[in-house]
């Protein structure tokens, strides 16, 4: 979606920040922010920013949501952040 949220990803597409990692990005909206997290869970994409919606509350309940999940996708190194000491 094109709000100002997604600012970063802007600034660094017009910039040549992708290009200048060797990253490949296609730009792409959705008309609707319930929309972002049904693609990533079908793997349609690989990164989004958009607000928490009801409908990513509902796929991290069924545990399609996660920081682990690209992580055992691709072999990245993406992880959890550690809680809090108590």
């Amino acid at each position: 979606m094109r709000l100002n949220s997604a600012a970063p990803f802007f600034v660094a597409s017009d910039k040549g920040f992708f290009e200048d990692e060797g990253l490949k990005v296609q730009i792409e909206y959705f008309d609707a922010a319930a929309q972002l997290p049904v693609a990533a869970v079908a793997n349609s994409i690989d990164v989004g920013m958009t607000a928490f919606t009801a409908a990513y509350f509902n796929l991290a309940a069924k545990g399609k949501a996660n920081a682990n999940h690209e992580r055992h996708r691709t072999g990245g190194s993406a992880k959890r952040a550690e809680e809090p000491a108590t």
